[in-house]
């Protein structure tokens, strides 16, 4: 009896499907999330400065976030005590509202500068943290200095880049966080949908294909169009939903800070396929069957927050965002 075998040919036609299928998932996935956040920060702006409901969402995904991980490192052999590091990424995430809250109060007085100094103290201490209990549980030559590393690597992958995505709530003004918060996202997810849309139709070389087999040189070049153009359409048109004062941000600024984000962004989409594909895994997790979980949801958006927190603190294109 003979076996009945597929032409190579089709077999990576059925690859390439499934990863195509695969990656329109995540884009409609995105898009509803997206579309959730900005009922969230539309409800958060109304109470104020102090933001409670984004603290609240920002400590439940850094503690889904720290979860996932913890988990690709447990499934790979390294085993992390989740009490620890846990309480180090909600102390860090919540550390950016001292200062508002207590400026909120009467009781200091707020600068992004200061904020941001803020947490950088809060992170040395959570690094010292991790230090001193590697200390304290070393008992044999092992895997002590791993175990160090993945803690770091928690602490820096989520803890860090999630409070640095919170900093724009405050970064310009309190008034116009949610605007500046939603072009980081809007801009590292624009160039996932022109990604999708550009590889689907033209795609055929293979940008990484060890580390993503699904991404290609024209969804690269889809991906820095959708996001410089989401990035002009919202940095133009949005300031006005926000205050009928506002100008808009000039539109070669807002072009070239997408195109920056849309690069950043596909770097860290790509960093966060090194860790799973280092790890063994497919998702990050199965939280969502078909996508992955909260990392993979993510990764674009923190990997690209410290750059565009750089275009916002020393190359501000607006001055009357107050």
């Amino acid at each position: 009896m003979t076996i009945p075998t597929v032409p190579i040919a089709d077999q990576a036609a059925t690859a390439s499907g499934r990863q195509s299928r695969g990656l329109l998932k995540r884009v409609i996935v995105s898009m509803i999330v997206i579309a959730m956040l900005l009922v969230v920060f539309a409800a958060d702006h109304a109470i104020g400065a102090a933001a409670p409901i984004l603290l609240a969402v920002g400590l439940g995904l850094g503690f889904g976030s720290t979860r996932e991980m913890l988990h690709l490192f447990r499934v790979s052999g390294i085993t992390i005590r989740p009490t620890l590091i846990q309480s180090l990424v909600a102390v860090l995430i919540a550390s950016n509202w001292f200062l508002p809250v207590a400026s909120s109060a009467g009781l200091a007085t707020f600068t992004p500068m200061a904020n941001i100094a803020q947490l950088l103290v809060t992170f040395s201490v959570g690094v010292m943290a991790i230090f001193f209990a590697s200390t304290h549980r070393y008992r044999a030559p092992g895997q002590n200095l791993t175990v160090v590393a993945a803690e770091l690597l928690c602490l820096v992958y989520v803890g860090l880049l999630l409070s640095i995505l919170a900093q724009f709530r405050w970064v310009i003004s309190p008034n116009a966080g949610y605007l500046i918060l939603t072009s980081v996202i809007i801009a590292t997810k624009g160039g996932d949908i022109g990604a999708y849309a550009f590889g689907r139709m033209f795609g055929k070389n293979k940008m990484t294909p060890r580390l993503s087999p699904a991404k290609t040189w024209w969804g690269f070049r889809g991906a820095l169009i959708g996001s410089t153009l989401l990035s002009v359409l919202w940095l133009s048109l949005a300031p006005k939903m926000f205050d009928p004062t506002w100008t808009r941000c000039p539109i070669l600024w807002s072009a070239v800070y997408g195109l920056v984000l849309g690069v950043v962004g596909i770097v860290g989409d790509l960093f966060e396929s090194l860790i799973k594909r280092d790890l063994g895994q497919k998702d990050s997790s199965k939280l969502m069957p078909g996508f992955g979980g909260i990392l993979d949801i993510l990764d674009s958006i923190m990997y690209a927050s410290p750059v565009a927190l750089i275009f916002w603190l020393y190359f501000p294109p607006v001055q009357n965002w107050v």
